[in-house]
């Protein structure tokens, strides 16, 4: 997640689109970057891996500051994220800790914070 100061346009991460609002998905496939904005989700969203990226406030320089991204491969293994599963291994929702689908998105926050 990257916030940023309130801007009247908020720029899109998605190449081609020149504006964006709501959650939009990222991840890496092949070397290069795939999105997924938030009014494909539902349409689209069995096409995500078992981990990705989502952010809903854009942020400029995408290429460069997505540099410094953790690598989703590594932090999946980390976490014990199996894409084999149906579902989620121990995770649990905190509505009813009932076991949370493998179809349905695990959302895994970090915060940088500089000047």
């Amino acid at each position: 997640m990257v916030c940023n100061k309130s801007q009247e346009k908020v720029e899109s991460i998605i190449p081609g689109r020149e504006t964006s609002s709501g959650l939009t998905h990222f991840y890496k496939d092949g070397g290069r970057w795939k999105f997924l904005a938030e009014e494909e989700y539902e349409t689209r969203k069995s096409e995500l891996p078992g981990l990705s990226f989502a952010v809903k406030y854009p942020f400029s320089q995408f290429e460069q500051k997505a540099a410094t991204l953790s690598d989703l491969t590594e932090l999946m293994q980390s976490i014990g994220v199996d894409e084999a599963a149906i579902v989620h291994r121990e995770v649990t929702s905190t509505h009813g800790r009932e076991s949370i689908p493998a179809g349905e998105p695990l959302y895994y926050s970090s915060a940088s914070i500089n000047d």
